[in-house]
């Protein structure tokens, strides 16, 4: 959909010439603003309304906690839901867009999309596009802080709805659970 949404169109007239907006206009000039709205939702593409986040303390440095999760296809090879290492159909694993295919040990496969990957903030964000959780519309966001002490901080957090049929609440604790596992590996790793 890219940048479709609203556009605002405004005009000032003065018999016949336009006015830059802007310019400040003479006190007989009328200011006319017209709404135009594109036939497609703009808010289809924005994240869900319900948030988890989950923060735990690893007994490393944050660069060396990083290589581990700034590996986005990495999550195989640490998450205990994880049957094996996550696939990439093609192309560059940091790149925006890339895509990862995680099989789980349920038989189910969660695929995700690379939405922004920052080595400098030690920020990886993604999108699930398919996805065992009970949720539509998740965008998560894992991070790395540096604890000032020989530790690290990792926070997982993401934005989503409930599926159809599934409570906000068992929506919230299914993504609660996914990242629990996941990050209580990920630190018991590191000690």
């Amino acid at each position: 959909m890219g940048l479709v949404g609203r556009r605002l169109l405004s005009s000032l007239s003065l018999a016949g010439f336009v006015l830059i907006a802007g310019c400040a206009p003479p006190p007989a000039i009328s200011l006319q603003v017209v709404a135009v709205y594109d036939a497609v939702n703009p808010f289809d593409n924005l994240p869900g309304k319900l948030t988890a986040t989950e923060i735990r303390t690893a007994a490393t440095t944050p660069i060396r906690l990083w290589l581990v999760v700034g590996d986005f296809q990495g999550i195989g090879y640490w998450h205990p839901w994880a049957a094996q290492a996550a696939r990439y159909p093609a192309g560059d694993p940091r790149a925006e867009g890339a895509i990862r295919v995680l099989p789980l040990v349920s038989g189910e496969t969660m695929r995700d999309r690379l939405v922004e990957w920052d080595g400098t903030r030690l920020t990886l964000v993604y999108a699930a596009e398919e996805t065992s959780l009970p949720v539509t519309k998740f965008e998560a966001t894992m991070s790395v802080s540096n604890n000032l002490d020989g530790t690290s901080t990792i926070t997982w957090s993401a934005v989503f709805d409930a599926a159809e049929g599934t409570s906000d609440d068992q929506a919230i604790a299914a993504v609660q659970e996914f990242f629990a596992a996941g990050l209580d590996a990920l630190t018991a790793l590191s000690s």
